[in-house]
C-alpha cells in the first residue's frame, strides 16, 4: 500500500525535520511533534529499512497521540514490512476509524494473506465510479500484490469513466502483459503512445511485447523508436541486443549490449552476463569467459540466485579453452550454492564430455537423473551428445524421454531424424507416423530447420549438411 502522503513538499523539508527530531533524541530532550509529522518521520526509517527507528518514532507518536490513525496505520505497514502479518492484522483491525486509508490498509493485509474474496467484499463496500483515486489505488493494489486478475477488474472500471486516464491505461498494459495476454498488452502500449510518443519506456515495453511473440521485425521498429526518444536508453540497447540476438545477428548483438553498458544506466551484472551469452553462441570463448567474470565480480546479494547460473555458464567457457580444472572448480562452486539440483552435475557431465572422459560424464548425468528424472533432462544430455556426434547415445536418451511422455518437445520427429541418419529406416517410418504431422524427407529438411537452431545442434547441423549433400 502507497503510505500517507507527506506533509512536506521537498525532501528536505522532511532531513530537516528529522535531523530536528534526533537531535533531541542524541540529547535525550522532548520535542512536541504533530502525529502526522511523526508519521512522515517513521516512513522515510522504514523506506530506508531503519526499522528500529521507524518504531521507535511510532512508539514516541502514539505516546503524544495515542490511538491516532496515521501512526497506527504506520505501525501495522512497519509489522506487515517486517513479516508481521498477524500483529499487523491485529493493529490495522483494530483502529476505531473505517476511513478510506484504513479500509485499503485491511484490503492489502488480507490479501497478501491469500483472501482475495475478503478484500474485494472490503474494497466492494467503498467502491464509487466517481472517485478516481479509489479505482486507482484499488488496482494498484492488486497490481502491486502480483494479482493481476482482479487489477484489471478495477482498471476496466475506472477506464469506463475516465477514458483518458494514462495511468489506468499503463496499469491495463502492465496486467496484461504479466498475464501473458500480449496481443492486448501490444495494443494498450500503442495507446500509450499515443498519449506520450516521445516516450522511451512505453517504446521499450512494446518492444518486448513483440520480442515475446518472436515478432522481431515491429520489436525493432518499437526498439530503434525508444532510441529515437533517449539514446541513452541502457534497457533499450539490451532490448535491441536481445532481439539482434534472436535474429542471429550476434556482431549487432554484441554492440548492443556493449552501448548498453556504456550508457551507465545498465547493471554491469546483466550486460556482462547477456555479453558471455553471446560470445558463448559465437564460439568466442575467451571473450564469453571475461564476460561471465565480470558479470560474477558484479554480483550481490540481490541476484544471488544467478551467481549458480554465471558459474556454470564461465565453466563452459573455459571447458572449451581446456581449462578444464578451472572450469571444474567453478562446478563446484555452483553446488555450493544450489546442492539439490540437476544443472550442476549436467554441465559437469558435459565438461567431462568435452575433456573425452564418456564414462564420468554418464556417472554425473545418472547424479542428474535421479535429482530430475524428467525429460527435460534427457534432452540436456542428449543436446551435449549430439554436439559430439554420439547419434546412438542421442537416440538412447530421446526414448528414454519418449518413455515418460511421447507427445513431450517434439521427441518423435527429433527420433525419425536420428534414425534416418543412423540408416534405421524402419525406426524413421514408425516415430515419423508417430509426429503431429508425418513429413517426407523433403520435407523433413525443412522442418529440421524450423525445429531447433543449428547453434545449439552443432554436431547434428555438420550431419544434416552431409545429408543435404547426399539428397541433391
Amino acid at each position: 500500500m502507497a503510505r500517507k502522503d507527506p506533509s512536506y513538499d521537498k525532501p528536505s523539508e522532511l532531513n530537516e525535520l528529522i535531523a530536528r527530531y534526533e537531535e533531541h533524541l542524541k540529547k535525550e530532550q522532548s520535542i512536541y511533534l504533530d502525529a502526522d509529522q511523526l508519521a512522515d518521520i517513521a516512513d522515510k526509517y522504514a523506506g530506508d529499512q531503519r526499522f528500529d527507528d521507524a518504531q521507535r518514532a511510532i512508539d514516541y507518536g502514539l505516546r503524544l497521540h495515542p490511538g491516532n490513525t496515521d501512526l497506527l496505520i504506520e505501525q501495522s505497514l512497519l509489522y506487515l514490512d517486517t513479516g508481521q502479518l498477524d500483529k499487523a492484522k491485529e493493529v490495522a483491525f483494530g483502529i476505531k476509524d473505517d476511513s478510506y486509508e484504513v479500509i485499503l490498509l485491511r484490503g492489502e493485509l488480507l490479501i497478501n494473506e491469500g483472501d482475495i474474496e475478503a478484500a474485494e467484499i472490503l474494497f466492494q463496500s467503498i467502491r464509487d465510479l466517481n472517485n478516481y483515486d479509489l479505482l486507482a489505488d484499488v488496482a494498484s493494489l492488486y497490481k502491486d500484490t502480483g494479482n493481476p486478475e482482479p487489477a484489471l477488474t478495477w482498471i476496466e472500471d475506472g477506464l469506463l469513466k475516465f477514458p483518458k486516464s494514462e495511468e489506468l491505461l499503463l496499469m491495463k498494459a502492465e496486467c496484461l502483459a504479466s498475464t501473458g495476454e500480449t496481443e492486448k498488452a501490444i495494443e494498450a502500449y500503442n495507446q500509450l503512445i499515443d498519449f506520450d510518443p516521445f516516450n522511451a519506456d512505453y517504446w521499450n515495453e512494446l518492444s518486448k511485447c513483440h520480442l515475446l511473440i518472436s515478432d522481431y521485425t515491429q520489436a525493432l521498429n518499437a526498439v530503434d523508436f525508444a532510441l529515437a526518444a533517449n539514446d541513452q536508453s541502457g534497457e533499450a540497447h539490451l532490448i535491441r541486443g536481445h532481439i539482434l540476438f534472436n535474429l542471429d545477428r550476434t556482431d549487432e548483438a554484441i554492440e548492443a549490449y556493449l552501448r548498453a553498458l556504456k550508457t551507465g544506466s545498465t547493471s554491469p551484472l546483466f550486460g556482462n552476463m547477456f555479453l558471455g551469452l553471446t560470445y558463448n553462441a559465437m564460439e568466442e570463448w575467451a571473450k564469453a569467459s571475461e564476460a561471465f567474470k565480470a558479470a560474477i565480480d558484479y554480483m550481490d546479494d540481490d541476484f544471488a540466485g544467478l551467481r549458480s547460473d554465471l558459474y556454470l555458464s564461465r565453466a563452459i567457457s573455459l571447458a572449451h579453452l581446456q581449462q578444464y580444472d578451472n572450469a571444474l572448480a567453478l562446478c563446484e562452486l555452483a553446488l555450493e550454492e544450489h546442492p539439490l539440483t540437476s544443472e550442476v552435475y549436467l554441465t559437469e557431465g558435459y565438461i567431462h564430455l568435452l575433456h573425452g572422459n564418456l564414462q564420468s560424464a554418464w556417472a554425473l548425468w545418472q547424479t542428474a537423473l535421479d535429482i530430475a528424472p524428467e525429460v527435460s533432462t534427457w534432452l540436456h544430455i542428449s543436446e551435449y551428445l549430439l554436439e559430439s556426434n554420439r547419434l546412438s547415445d542421442v537416440r538412447h536418451c530421446l526414448e528414454q524421454a519418449a518413455r515418460i511422455d511421447p507427445e513431450a518437445n517434439d521427441i518423435q520427429p527429433r527420433l525419425a531424424v536420428i534414425n534416418l541418419l543412423l540408416g534405421d529406416e524402419q525406426r524413421f517410418h514408425l516415430h515419423n507416423s508417430l509426429s503431429p504431422s508425418p513429413i517426407d524427407i523433403k520435407e523433413l529438411l525443412r522442418f529440421i530447420e524450423e525445429l531447433e537452431s543449428p547453434k545449439e545442434y552443432k554436431g547434428f547441423w555438420r550431419l544434416i549438411d552431409k545429408w543435404r549433400k547426399g539428397l541433391s
